[in-house]
């Protein structure tokens, strides 16, 4: 007996029944949306930041190259390198001119001219000496300072007054003294050595540049200018009375003064105390109305000494004299009485010992 086929409906034509989801489910599915969109939060988060920190990173600059082997970098040539320096001791600067250019020294400035045979020719003038009440220094003085190497300058220009020269005025001021550096131009090109001067201008160190005078005999050295010089006074002084047991007596000063002397150094063989006695009793037969202003005990070169600072009640100026033992014998070092004493007592302080 043959069984007939039963003929099955496609799905999609088959009934379905869909039962509506447990609670369970739906607890599922619900969870499942919070943790997507909580990923998707630090996802876009760590895009977010991501831009930001490649926003903020810093470019890294790119390496130089290294020269081949044997190449060496050619230096910008010194245009003044083949220049001569002048350098004065006693005011304590120095500045570089070109050579063949004459350095004339006065009291209180230095010109250095340009030979150039005319009427008028380039040159410098520097001087710490400056007349305040000069038109070109007020009228510096309103104008913006400018600054040349360690100097706060105040410039001004001027035509000279027959018209045939540019004047340049630089005015600056270093512990409370004004200064000046003046140039008389003639061209264009002479305005251009004198900024290169001008850069070249600087202050020395302390004693810098200064002589040292030594004396091995009697263990001593100082150091002076070198346009003061350093003058034996023993020879003219040796009969006179007192100087029986004097070794040595010299006298230093600057070299146009040759008639005078801004301090001495005197070794002899007689008792301190002794000496001191004498200094100031020196007092009553000089001549010279002098004070004792202080007594101090002082260092002198590791010895313990003595100091008396006397003033001269004339002209009001004052002198340091120092006086102490070394090997025996008494050693008086002295320095001062005029105006500016800054000198030589920079002087004094450079007095040493030779152990």
């Amino acid at each position: 007996m043959e069984e007939k086929e039963t003929a099955q409906l496609p799905v999609s034509e088959q009934e379905i029944q869909i039962q509506p989801p447990s609670p369970l489910d739906k607890l599922k599915i619900h969870k499942f949306k919070i943790l997507g969109g909580v990923l998707g939060i630090l996802i876009l988060a760590g895009a977010v930041f991501g831009a930001y920190k490649f926003g903020q990173r810093q470019v890294q600059p790119s390496p130089q190259p290294t020269p081949a082997p044997g190449v060496v970098a050619t230096p910008t040539p010194d245009p003044t390198a083949n220049w001569e320096t002048y350098m004065n001791t006693t005011l304590g600067y120095s500045v570089k001119y070109p050579s063949g250019w004459e350095v004339k020294i006065l009291k209180n400035a230095v010109s250095i001219v340009d030979p150039c045979g005319k009427q008028v020719c380039d040159s410098v003038w520097i001087s710490n000496t400056v007349d305040q009440n000069d038109p070109a220094f007020k009228e510096a003085k309103q104008k913006r300072s400018v600054k040349v190497r360690e100097l706060e300058t105040y410039q001004t220009v001027r035509p000279s007054s027959d018209g045939l020269a540019t004047l340049k005025y630089f005015y600056f001021e270093k512990d409370e003294e004004w200064w000046l550096i003046q140039f008389t131009q003639t061209n264009e090109k002479a305005g251009i050595t004198f900024n290169l001067m001008l850069s070249t201008f600087r202050f020395l160190g302390e004693a810098e540049g200064w002589e040292t005078y030594t004396s091995s005999q009697y263990s001593f050295s100082f150091k002076y200018p070198t346009d003061w010089d350093v003058r034996d006074l023993l020879s003219v002084n040796k009969t006179l009375p007192g100087r029986e047991n004097t070794l040595v007596f010299i006298g230093f000063g600057p070299k146009h003064t040759r008639e005078d002397v801004y301090g001495m150094i005197e070794i002899t063989k007689n008792d301190l105390d002794y000496e001191i006695a004498q200094f100031k009793k020196s007092f009553e037969t000089a001549g010279i109305p002098t004070i004792i202003k202080q007594e101090n005990t002082i260092d002198i070169s590791g010895k313990t000494g003595k100091e008396i600072i006397t003033q001269n009640t004339l002209n009001k100026v004052e002198s340091k004299n120092w006086f102490v033992s070394y090997k025996g014998l008494s050693y008086k070092i002295s320095g001062g009485g005029t105006q500016d004493n800054s000198i030589v007592y920079k002087l004094l302080s450079t007095f040493r010992f030779l152990e």
